[in-house]
């Protein structure tokens, strides 16, 4: 018998953006500022996922808490990730009492054995749930 170990993480992107966007270069980090409140969705994909990861946990000081991210998301966009990629998404809000600045994003994989970590840009006026 032959044991091989997981191949590394090859993660392609991970990115947040306002929810309801569609991720691409434009409206993602590193190129897209959030304000305080506003929802977000996370994308991260994974070129070698490791096989028996249906989701990933990201942490950041800028959320409320952990945030989930799950293989065949509703949250996913439609990433057009042609090489293969297996695509994890998820949604979060922003914690409106942040300060301007920039924040990470870090999220581990395989089983411990691999972190990435994206930039969230925090910037602007909160945003307020209540209606007039």
């Amino acid at each position: 018998m032959t044991v091989k170990p997981q191949d590394p993480a090859l993660i392609g992107r991970f990115v947040a953006g306002p929810k309801g966007g569609n991720l691409g270069r434009a409206d993602s980090t590193p190129n897209v500022t959030v304000r305080p409140g506003a929802e977000i969705v996370v994308l991260l994909a994974d070129v070698v996922p490791a096989p028996d990861e249906e989701s990933l946990t990201v942490k950041s000081p800028a959320l409320h808490g952990p945030l989930t991210v799950e293989k065949d998301s509703p949250d996913d966009p439609g990433c057009k990730c042609d090489d293969g990629s297996t695509v994890y998404a998820g949604h979060a809000t922003v914690r409106d009492d942040l300060r301007p600045g920039t924040y990470a994003l870090t999220v581990v994989s395989h089983h411990g054995q691999s972190t990435s970590t994206a930039q969230l840009k925090v910037a602007g006026e909160p945003v307020t749930s209540r209606r007039p």
